[in-house]
């Protein structure tokens, strides 16, 4: 549910533990592509103020995702921990079966030699 509200609600959920498609190559893509715009708007604006920004973004966004992952560990469980330990956190993983599981073959250009 957007902004959280089901946080508040309580009880039992029925949310799916999703780990295909771009969850099949990294964890936290929104997080990942929040960290891309800051870098990008800083060698864009080349200021020191969007580039102090930056890397401020970076380790605060990883907290967020330790305690994003603690949560999703309390409520999906060993699911959440098989999932952890296959597919990396920010950095894509082209290797991995999402790609794979997703019918599409890799095109060459990523493809790891």
């Amino acid at each position: 549910m957007l902004g959280g509200v089901h946080e508040f609600r309580g009880g039992p959920t029925d949310q799916l533990l999703i780990t295909e498609g771009i969850y099949g190559t990294m964890r936290h893509p929104q997080y990942a592509s929040v960290m891309l715009g800051v870098f990008a708007a800083a060698f864009g604006a080349n200021y020191v103020g969007p580039y102090i920004l930056a890397v401020l973004t970076v380790p605060m966004l990883h907290l967020i995702t330790l305690l994003e992952e603690r949560e999703l560990v309390d409520r999906f469980g060993s699911a959440y921990r098989t999932y952890q330990a296959r597919v990396p956190r920010f950095l894509p993983n082209w290797r991995s079966r999402g790609w794979r599981a997703s019918g599409h073959p890799l095109p060459t250009a990523l493809q790891w030699r």
